[in-house]
């Protein structure tokens, strides 16, 4: 117990040592003395280990009234024991009022003032420890409010946790292995100009709040949400040697999800969805980007763009994946067709896989879709090259370009594979399914 005396009789710390000896010698007391009020107010602004003032009421120079009323200033949790004679009530009285902890009347009673010191220092260790988990529970509060600025609110909690433990990481920018899921919802535009506004949110907050928590499971981190699309993290901003297989587990779950989803809307009268998904793995650079005003995790670089290049092949309901991300998947994916598509006018083709499950120990299958008929450049582009027209030529007739005719044709294409493709073929002028077979051939 660390105690500061102070009074002008030169006898008290006589008194003190001689009362106290064996807590001193034991170190249970570590008093100190001085005579000088000033003196003793100097201690108590610059000792932060003190925690117990006696002082003395009668003085010189300052007396323990001014004394108190100084110390209260500093804002200090130390206590302080006034000493005052029995008949001294009123200085006894503005000394309580001046914040004084305890009194103890002259001459002393040894073994009350010892009570009174334990007393005193521990509502003085009660008070440190109170404003030590304060200020625990604000730095908390505050890494907490960082985190879901800066990586927004659906962070796992596994990931939260290591971050909130890890504060100087989280602002790390690095190069790092990752695997990205872009998932999209298809025809939401058309959906949604058909919707009153709060039917768009009520939709699209029923779909973020199932598929957030598919994600969340598998440890995944919810980047980045753009109206009716989101980028989904693995791999990041923690390592997972497992990120690709989690990846793919939670787009076929989140497809899996939407079966449920879907059949409550339809309970509900709201529109059913169908959600594109696409999986790709590679190397992005990861950190906190931003101004000084407003910063967010982000993953950046071809990759990514990849990511997003693979989700826009996909269609409704169906989950396709980079060869990068298979190849690390092992034998563990099954899937049901394999293609490859130029991701940009100059660069290699990037092969996708349909995937239809995953083997044991995942054992996810995708479940089977249901697409909607062709839209109307679909079938437009589909019945040009049902002619014989090249991509060329039909997209100097659509006034679009030769890209986007073969995107446009290889959407149908995709669209025929699917289960009861034979609706879809109804609603083209033969041959088109054979002839979108034959260009875009596995």
């Amino acid at each position: 117990m660390h105690l500061l005396v102070v009074d002008d009789e030169a006898d008290v710390e006589t008194l003190f040592r001689l009362r106290f000896r064996q807590e001193i010698r034991t170190g249970a007391f570590a008093p100190r003395f001085v005579t000088d009020p000033l003196h003793a107010l100097s201690i108590v602004e610059n000792d932060p280990v003190l925690e117990v003032l006696v002082t003395d009421l009668n003085m010189p120079r300052m007396t323990g009234i001014e004394l108190l009323n100084r110390v209260s200033r500093l804002h200090s949790p130390v206590k302080t024991i006034v000493l005052t004679a029995y008949d001294d009530m009123a200085n006894l009285r503005a000394a309580m009022m001046a914040g004084a902890f305890d009194f103890q009347v002259k001459p002393l009673s040894v073994d009350d003032l010892r009570a009174t010191i334990a007393k005193a220092v521990v509502a003085v260790r009660e008070q440190l420890a109170g404003e030590h988990a304060r200020r625990q529970a604000h730095e908390l509060a505050e890494r907490n409010h960082f985190v879901e600025e800066v990586f927004g609110r659906y962070v796992s909690e596994d990931v939260k946790v290591h971050l909130l433990a890890s504060p100087d990481g989280m602002g790390r920018t690095e190069r790092r292995r990752v695997t990205v899921l872009v998932a999209e919802i298809r025809a939401f535009t058309t959906l949604a100009e058909n919707l009153a506004p709060e039917g768009v949110v009520e939709v699209l907050n029923s779909y973020f709040d199932e598929v957030a928590d598919v994600i969340l499971r598998r440890n995944g981190t919810i980047n980045e949400i753009l109206g009716d699309a989101m980028l989904v993290l693995f791999g990041a901003p923690l390592d997972d040697p497992l990120a690709e297989q989690h990846a793919v587990a939670a787009a076929i779950e989140l497809q899996l999800a939407l079966v449920d989803l879907n059949r409550r809307h339809r309970s509900s009268g709201l529109p059913e969805l169908a959600v594109a998904v696409g999986v790709h793995s590679g190397e992005a650079v990861v950190g906190t980007i931003g101004s000084s005003h407003r910063q967010r995790y982000a993953a950046v670089g071809r990759h990514v763009d990849l990511a997003g290049r693979v989700a826009r092949e996909a269609v409704g309901g169906q989950v396709l994946i980079s060869a990068a991300t298979e190849v690390a998947m092992g034998d563990l994916v099954e899937s049901a067709n394999t293609f490859a598509v130029l991701a940009t006018a100059t660069g290699p083709a990037v092969t996708m896989h349909d995937v239809r499950r995953l083997r044991e120990p995942l054992h996810l299958t995708v479940p089977d879709r249901r697409h909607p008929a062709l839209t109307n450049r679909e079938q437009q582009v589909a019945e040009h090259a049902a002619a014989g027209h090249s991509s060329k030529e039909i997209a100097s007739m659509l006034f679009l370009s030769v890209r986007t005719v073969d995107s446009v044709l290889l959407r149908v294409y995709m669209k025929l594979q699917i289960e009861g493709r034979g609706e879809l073929e109804a609603g083209l002028t033969s041959p088109v399914p054979g002839m979108l077979r034959s260009r875009h051939r596995a």
